[in-house]
């Protein structure tokens, strides 16, 4: 693959990734819940009542990087939930065709 190709494949994953963490925060606000992005340990936080939770979306098999792995041990050690939100490959590619019209408008 040359660097074109990688290029184009960073940006249709981080593109995925985006759309898939959209996908997390509907959830969680249909839930009740109020979002705050925290990008840094955890894609945002969800909090409702006393309760708050740090939340990273993965797509499929992602891992999480070294950083997350710390921001999760450390919300453990304070008492606060960390949560991965994962999201299938295949579930991904149906919201997007079913919703394209409206992921075009963003």
């Amino acid at each position: 693959m040359n660097g074109v190709d990688r290029r184009g494949q960073l940006n249709r994953n981080k593109m995925r990734g985006r759309i898939a963490e959209e996908i997390a925060i509907e959830d969680y606000r249909e839930c009740g819940f109020t979002v705050r992005r925290t990008g840094i340990g955890s894609d945002f936080l969800a909090e409702k009542c006393k309760m708050s939770e740090h939340v990273e979306v993965k797509l499929g098999g992602g891992r999480l990087s070294k950083r997350q792995k710390k921001a999760m041990s450390r919300a453990k050690k304070d008492g606060c939930n960390y949560t991965v939100y994962r999201l299938s490959g295949d579930f991904l590619d149906y919201y997007i065709s079913k919703n394209s019209e409206s992921l075009n408008e963003k």
